[in-house]
């Protein structure tokens, strides 16, 4: 019997079919690995002409015009405290739908949207004073790479 559930899982790998979890965006910051539910994503779209608003923290850099809807823009190296860099072709924002609006985080690099079981998840340790703990969901292992996972909607509130 478990054999046959071993290769039922081998065969579900090989064609791509789900067993269960969830669908994830994942993309790259300096050399971090992220990932947030592609559940809340409406679109990727490349860098856009960004009007700033005077008197918001450094990490909101703005909004752009999308097709007609305002949209804020969070800098997720200046959110985390990364280094910063200059914006080039490969920078990216991820337009994110909330309850009420639309808000883009502008990253280095999207990478692939990828299954992530639940029971994979491993917690992240709160440690005093590390920067944004409380926008982490946990992190998981993949393909020798830790990749963070985020709870989009409590980054967006914070």
């Amino acid at each position: 019997m478990k054999e046959n559930i071993e290769i039922g899982n081998w065969i579900n790998d090989i064609l791509g079919v789900s067993t269960g979890g969830e669908k994830y965006l994942t993309f790259q910051v300096l050399d971090e690995y992220y990932a947030i539910s592609i559940l809340k994503v409406k679109e990727i779209i490349g860098m856009s002409k960004i009007t700033k608003i005077p008197n918001l923290p450094n990490y909101i850099k703005g909004v752009i015009n999308l097709r007609g809807e305002i949209v804020h823009l969070i800098d997720i190296r200046e959110k985390f405290g990364i280094e910063k860099k200059e914006y080039n072709k490969f920078t990216v924002i991820i337009i994110v739908e909330t309850s009420n609006n639309l808000v883009g985080f502008i990253v280095d690099k999207v990478l692939d949207v990828i299954n992530i079981e639940k029971d994979k998840i491993q917690k992240v340790i709160e440690i005093e004073g590390m920067i944004g703990n409380e926008y982490l969901k946990g992190m998981i292992k993949e393909l020798d790479e830790l990749i963070v996972i985020i709870d989009i909607e409590k980054l967006i509130m914070g």
